[in-house]
């Protein structure tokens, strides 16, 4: 059993998490398109993405995302949420944002970065002088998980692209969700049965 005080936990949104216990457990409860490796944290794998290739332009990546991943909603996870997901973060302007900002994504150009090729296919381009090696590794932070865009979307208010909603609640694919944040007091993670590696506790 580890026990850990929740007292400076922020919010669960990735675009706005940047404190350590919230954003520990965002690994449980989203995806990126990759994620360094437990055994040689050095290395980067695999996330969302199956594998990905150079793009059509010196500054871009082209991803192939694995077939019949679904968020914890059930909603299927494809190119467009990739997309929403990375100009949300970006829109939003949180805190760990200066991440996707070495990219030299900006709210006024994210939308032209970032393209749809198929459902599983997404490629994105870039402004900054920095190769593949450099994008990838930005693309491991937890501000560029993968939220569920249909769920968020039902609950954004004025335009916050739910990040008020997202807070205490959760929009991932990872092997948990978040069934219920009592502020300063407990949180209770379930487990995500549409993940597509399945846990083998429950709850934690």
């Amino acid at each position: 059993m580890v026990a850990i005080p929740l007292d400076g936990i922020i919010s669960f949104d990735p675009a706005e998490s940047f404190e350590t216990v919230s954003t520990s457990s965002l690994v449980n409860i989203y995806q990126g398109l990759v994620r360094a490796d437990r055994n040689h944290p050095q290395d980067l794998v695999p996330a969302a993405a199956a594998s990905w290739t150079s793009g059509s332009q010196p500054h871009s990546l082209r991803f192939t995302l694995k077939p019949s991943l679904a968020f914890a909603s059930g909603n299927p996870l494809t190119a467009d949420d990739v997309i929403y997901s990375l100009s949300r973060a970006v829109k939003l302007n949180k805190a760990p944002v200066f991440i996707l900002g070495e990219f030299g994504w900006t709210a006024e150009n994210i939308d032209a970065s970032l393209h749809n090729i198929s459902d599983t296919e997404v490629e994105m381009s870039w402004q900054s002088d920095i190769g593949q090696d450099l994008a990838l590794c930005l693309l491991s932070a937890p501000v560029a998980s993968i939220v569920d865009r249909k769920l968020v979307n039902a609950h954004q208010q004025a335009g916050d692209y739910g990040n008020n909603w997202l807070k205490n609640h959760s929009a991932g694919s990872a092997a948990y969700s978040i069934q219920q944040y009592i502020p300063q007091q407990a949180l209770l993670l379930q487990k995500n049965p549409h993940s597509e590696i399945q846990p083998k506790l429950a709850h934690i």
